[in-house]
């Protein structure tokens, strides 16, 4: 139930923040619920990447439908990705690994303070 929790509470704090700082601002996010949670460091990583990694997906897809994938496809084929999702997938794992790591270092922080 803790996992679910700061899943949901990762993700809505990183969209809120979204707003205030750069694009980095989803770090933070996930560094301060992963703090605030006190859980260990394997499901406070999973956590935060399963919410960046969904919000950032989901979001990058809407806005991917919006503009009929005019920008994303042009992206994916410089990069050598087969189609738009595909670049989706692999942002959306890449931003989902960085706030992981943001989940885990508040983490490991609250451990090595308190």
């Amino acid at each position: 139930m803790k996992f679910i929790i700061s899943t949901i509470l990762i993700a809505a704090l990183a969209f809120g923040l979204t707003y205030v700082l750069p694009w980095w601002g989803f770090v933070v996010g996930a560094f301060i619920i992963g703090a605030a949670m006190n859980m260990k460091g394997g499901s406070s990583f999973l956590s935060g990447l399963l919410a960046i990694a969904l919000l950032f997906g989901i979001y990058s897809y809407m806005l991917d439908q919006e503009n009929a994938s005019l920008l994303s496809s042009k992206v994916a084929t410089m990069i050598s990705l087969p189609n738009s999702i595909a670049l989706i997938i692999v942002s959306a794992l890449i931003a989902g690994i960085a706030g992981g790591l943001g989940a885990w270092s508040g983490s490991q922080g609250r451990k090595l303070l308190g």
